[in-house]
C-alpha cells in the first residue's frame, strides 16, 4: 500500500549540513563580502542611532545624485565613508546596504499599518526621513 519503512536510518538533513548549506548560499550571495562582514551585519549594536541617521541622510544625497536609481558598490562606499567619519564607526558598504534594506522593510511595514488600520503616523524615529526618501523616489 505504498508504506515506506525507514529501518532505523535517519535520512533527515543533519544540522551541520544545513549550516554548511546556508554558509555556502551566503558566500555566493555576495562574493565580495567576507564571513566577518556578514557576522557584523547582524549585530545591531554596531548601529548607534546617530549612525543610522547619518546612513539615511547620506543615502538620500547619493540617491538624489543618481536620479533615484540603484546604488552601486562604489556609491555605498561613499555613503559608508561619511557615516564612519562622522560617527567613529567602522562599518562597510555592504553593511550599509543591508541596513538600508532593513530600514526600508520597516518603513513599508509601518506605512502599511498606517494605511490599513487608519492608525496615526508612526512613532518610529526614522519614519519621517524614510517617508520623505521613499515617496520622493517613486
Amino acid at each position: 500500500f505504498g508504506l515506506h519503512v525507514n529501518h532505523g536510518v535517519d535520512s533527515s538533513p543533519k544540522p551541520d549540513s544545513k549550516i554548511e548549506e546556508i554558509t555556502s548560499l551566503t558566500r555566493t550571495f555576495e562574493n565580495d563580502t567576507t564571513n566577518d562582514e556578514i557576522k557584523k551585519e547582524f549585530k545591531e549594536e554596531l548601529w548607534p542611532k546617530q549612525a543610522v541617521k547619518e546612513l539615511i541622510l547620506n543615502f538620500e544625497e547619493v540617491y538624489e545624485n543618481v536620479n533615484h536609481g540603484n546604488l552601486t558598490k562604489q556609491h555605498w562606499e561613499k555613503v559608508v565613508n561619511v557615516v564612519n567619519v562622522r560617527c567613529g564607526t567602522s562599518l562597510t558598504g555592504i553593511q550599509c546596504k543591508y541596513k538600508w534594506n532593513r530600514l526600508r522593510k520597516t518603513f513599508k511595514r509601518e506605512k502599511q499599518l498606517e494605511n490599513t488600520t487608519g492608525a496615526p503616523l508612526s512613532t518610529w524615529m526614522f519614519y519621517e526621513d524614510m517617508n520623505r526618501i521613499i515617496l520622493t523616489g517613486n
